[in-house]
């Protein structure tokens, strides 16, 4: 996330604490995380844990990829290795 994103995200927050503590007629104490910023905390660690399940998709995608490569050389290597038995043994 780049900085100017991170400015406007706490912009944003601070106005929808504010906006909230005026509606509901109650303040926001600074030593306490307010609902929203819970909400926000729990939002960006879903994100983290969503990019970090793709992440692991992907890791996991490229070995399977990689075996099956590894699998079809490995066959060639068979066929090739028949064609010679083959041949010695006429």
């Amino acid at each position: 996330m780049s900085e100017g994103t991170k400015d406007a995200e706490s912009v944003a927050i601070s106005l929808l604490e504010s906006l909230l503590s005026y509606v509901l007629g109650t303040k926001v104490h600074e030593g306490k995380r307010s609902l929203l910023s819970k909400l926000m905390h729990s939002k960006k660690v879903s994100a983290d844990e969503n990019e970090f399940n793709k992440a692991e998709s992907f890791l996991q995608l490229n070995q399977e990829n990689e075996l099956v490569n590894h699998i079809k050389e490995m066959d060639s290597d068979i066929q090739v290795v028949e064609e010679d038995l083959e041949s010695i043994f006429r």
